[in-house]
C-alpha cells in the first residue's frame, strides 16, 4: 500500500506512474466506459493480461492460423453451470452416484465423496459427461479438468462451469491443454476473475477467451498426447482402487481368525 500510495501521489501531480512497481498501472477511462463487461476493478485491467491478450491477437500467422472466441467452438448447450439444489446424500449403492464438489474434481483420489440418489430429480442436471472441460468458477477460480471415464456419469457442484466444445470444429483435448496451461490459459482465465470475499468468473467471460488454432495437424497431435495422458491417468487411478480394494477384502477374511 505504501508504494501504491506514493505513486498516486505522483498521479496527481504529473500525471505518471512507474509501470514496474506491482499493482501500480494506468487505465484510460475512456476504456473503461466503453468496456461491455463495465468492470472498474484493477485485477481486470492489468496490463500484463491484456497486453498478453492483445498480442495474441496480433500473432495470427504461419503457425497460428487464427484466433476464435471460445463461445464460438462449443455445442448449442455450450458453457454453462446448473443452479442450486437441495442435497440428498445416501450411502454409496448401485443406486447412487457421487457428486464431486469444487475442490474433489482437482484431487487425484477424492477424499470423503458423497453421494446422491442417480434418479434424484433436482440433481439431473449435475451430471456431466465425457470429454466435457470443468472450470472451476468460485473459490480455487480458474482451474481446469477433463471429465474423462474416471468422473463420467456422475455428478459435480454448481460451482463448477461446464464447457461442452463442438468435436466436428475443434478436438476438446486441444481446448483442454490451452486453458489448463499455466502461461496461457491461466494467464486468460485469471483475467475474467472478480471478487468480494470469493473469487468468481462467469460462462460469458469463459465464451469470449481467444483460442489461438493451429494447423489441423498440429492441434490434433496436442490433442492426441493429452487423450493419451488422461487415459494413463484413468488406468493408474484405477490400478490403484482395485489393489485397495484387493487388500482390504484380504485383511478383512483373515483378521480375527
Amino acid at each position: 500500500m505504501p508504494e501504491i500510495y506514493e505513486q498516486w501521489l505522483k498521479f496527481i501531480s504529473g500525471g505518471q506512474v512507474n509501470s514496474s512497481i506491482p499493482s501500480c498501472f494506468l487505465v484510460n477511462a475512456k476504456a473503461i466506459i466503453n468496456d461491455l463487461t463495465s468492470r472498474i476493478d484493477a485485477w481486470y485491467w492489468d496490463p500484463n493480461k491484456n497486453d498478453f491478450a492483445k498480442k495474441l491477437e496480433e500473432a495470427v500467422g504461419e503457425e497460428i492460423t487464427e484466433i476464435m472466441r471460445l463461445g464460438d467452438l462449443v455445442t448449442e448447450q455450450g458453457i454453462f453451470y446448473p443452479g442450486r439444489h437441495r442435497r440428498n446424500y445416501i450411502e454409496p449403492s448401485e443406486n447412487s452416484v457421487p457428486f464431486y464438489s469444487s475442490s474433489q474434481i482437482l484431487q487425484v483420489r477424492p477424499f470423503d465423496l458423497k453421494y446422491q440418489p442417480k434418479d434424484y430429480g433436482p440433481a439431473q442436471k449435475h451430471y456431466v459427461y465425457k470429454d466435457w472441460i470443468l472450470i472451476t468458477r468460485s473459490g480455487s477460480t480458474g482451474r481446469v479438468v477433463m471429465v474423462t471415464d474416471t468422473i463420467a456419469n456422475t455428478m459435480v457442484s454448481e460451482h463448477v462451469i461446464r464447457v461442452i466444445c463442438d468435436e466436428q470444429t475443434i478436438d476438446p483435448y486441444y481446448v483442454y491443454s490451452y486453458l489448463a496451461s499455466e502461461s496461457i490459459g491461466k494467464v486468460l482465465l485469471e483475467k475474467g476473475i472478480y471478487a468480494s470475499v470469493v473469487d468468481h468468473i462467469t460462462p460469458d467471460f469463459v465464451a469470449s477467451i481467444p483460442i489461438a488454432r493451429l494447423k489441423p495437424d498440429r492441434e490434433r497431435a496436442i490433442a492426441n498426447a493429452m487423450r493419451e495422458a488422461e487415459k494413463k491417468r484413468d488406468n493408474a487411478n484405477k490400478a490403484f482402487v482395485e489393489q485397495q480394494r484387493a487388500l482390504e477384502n484380504l485383511l478383512k477374511e483373515n483378521v480375527g481368525k
